[in-house]
């Protein structure tokens, strides 16, 4: 399908946490060094239910609602003024939250949802980490509306969202997916499309599922070389330098060693995804032997740290079991 460079002008951004605020940023601006982005910059309307996170947005260039419903109003009057598609982009924690939004409630209950606001013909793009069986029901729902829903979840870290180099996993109608390369070509350097409605959430789950697994093996290498007397600090290079080396390595090593653990992101939401892996795997008829025993860790580490803490203090159950920090 070929898309003229004016079929974009306004887009609402609900969820502006330490991915989404980047990515709109990136949106908002004129310029970006990947190709074939669209080359103008978007009129980018912001919804965040904290005011710290919606000053910074406005602060750096991103349109802030008073809410969901008066972002929505504001979009539909511009697509209808400029003659161009709507979009709404969300990047949230959970599948219960995209699903509120989307079809059941919004995020302040006043019944305003995606589905109720957006008209036939527009466009949603959920950047969020969910399940299968949620962007199956999700373009079921929307598609009986007449909008047009993208699952198109994201990695690359903090560090790729502020430069504009994310890889993007999208799932839906493959005309769609095309349509927007352009606009997702702000926020990221490649996105793949890998299929029908809930395709980008299941290979979102098997990157990050990885993630978390590769945590636990790194932290069980340094474990075992300090109890032979290697300086920690000694063995994360050598492993960094090695046949085991990996992004875990490189970046959360060093956080795991100075105890800051990567705030960026809570442990609580690092479990709902082994969880929702698990799941899948289960429902697919797959057995996933490792990844079982590193939920179970994950869970005694909400259990006892709580959900809120920086996802890597989960490795502090194994330097406790073993009594070596």
């Amino acid at each position: 399908m070929c898309m003229m460079q004016t079929d974009f002008h306004a887009i609402v951004f609900v969820g502006l946490g330490n991915m989404g605020l980047p990515m709109a940023t990136n949106l908002a601006r004129k310029d970006s060094k990947n190709e074939g982005a669209y080359p103008h910059p978007l009129r980018v309307i912001g919804v965040d239910i904290d005011p710290q996170r919606a000053s910074m947005a406005a602060d750096q260039g991103v349109e802030m609602a008073d809410g969901f419903a008066q972002a929505m109003d504001w979009l539909v009057a511009d697509a209808a003024e400029q003659g161009r598609v709507p979009v709404v982009m969300t990047s949230l924690p959970t599948p219960v939250h995209v699903e509120n939004l989307g079809f059941r409630d919004d995020l302040s209950n006043t019944g305003a949802t995606i589905a109720k606001m957006l008209p036939a013909g527009g466009i949603w793009i959920d950047f969020s980490t969910s399940t299968l069986q949620s962007g199956q029901e999700l373009g079921r729902v929307m598609g009986e509306a007449g909008i047009h829903f993208v699952d198109c979840p994201i990695t690359g870290g903090i560090d790729g969202a502020i430069a504009g180099t994310l890889r993007l996993m999208a799932g839906g109608d493959a005309g769609v997916v095309d349509r927007v390369r352009p606009i997702l070509g702000k926020i990221g350097s490649k996105t793949y499309y890998l299929g029908g409605a809930g395709a980008g959430y299941v290979a979102k789950l098997a990157q990050v599922m990885l993630c978390y697994l590769n945590s636990q093996a790194l932290t069980e290498a340094l474990t075992l070389g300090v109890s032979g007397g290697t300086d920690v600090e000694v063995m994360l290079e050598i492993i960094q330098n090695s046949t085991g080396q990996s992004y875990v390595a490189e970046q959360y090593g060093p956080m795991i060693l100075d105890r800051s653990f990567d705030p960026s992101f809570a442990l609580g939401i690092a479990l709902k995804d082994l969880v929702s892996a698990q799941q899948l795997a289960t429902h697919n008829g797959l057995a996933l032997p490792v990844t079982a025993l590193v939920a179970g860790i994950y869970e005694k580490a909400v259990a006892t740290y709580g959900a809120d803490v920086p996802h890597l203090e989960a490795m502090r159950v194994l330097e406790e079991t073993n009594g070596i920090t």
